[in-house]
């Protein structure tokens, strides 16, 4: 786990019971520097779970950045909260896509869809996952969603350019 502020961290360990346990390293700093200095194929995978505001911090989701992150990972997958039309979220979705071979999105029916704003989780994986299996979870859920596949997320990011560095 990494997190950029310690107080986050400190507030963690003091009234939400994040301990010290095998296997889970929590560092505080920037994800991206972080990850830049991790070894190719080092995580099996990551979730970036970061917010300013209600937006993910853009330095974190460009094409260069989600590139680095499928240099280390096989499998990604990214938090995005948008409204209408879902820019962000399609920006994000076109770089997970020209990072990795496989780009995915779950979410609820009308957000997929973009008739309404909402949360939205992106991923991109070097192997294809099991997408009538993540369909049929998805859809079982209390709160049902629907998954994309990678042949449908053309249509979802809708020609919009991955963001880049520069």
């Amino acid at each position: 786990m990494i997190e950029l502020d310690p107080g986050v961290v400190e507030l963690a360990r003091r009234h939400l019971g994040l301990r010290r346990a095998p296997g889970l390293r929590v560092r505080v700093g920037d994800g991206r520097a972080l990850l830049a200095r991790r070894p190719d194929g080092s995580a099996d995978a990551v979730l970036v779970d970061a917010f300013v505001g209600a937006r993910v911090p853009r330095h974190l989701v460009t094409a260069e950045a989600l590139r680095d992150l499928a240099r280390v990972a096989r499998l990604a997958a990214v938090n995005v909260v948008d409204t209408k039309p879902l820019s962000d979220a399609a920006a994000i979705a076109a770089g997970l896509a020209s990072a990795f071979p496989f780009a995915y999105a779950l979410g609820a029916s009308a957000v997929l869809a973009k008739r309404r704003g909402g949360n939205v989780v992106l991923a991109g994986s070097h192997d294809p996952l099991p997408l009538d299996r993540l369909r049929a979870r998805a859809a079982a859920d209390r709160s049902p969603g629907a998954v994309l596949g990678p042949e449908e997320m053309p249509t979802f990011v809708g020609g919009l350019p991955r963001w880049r560095d520069a």
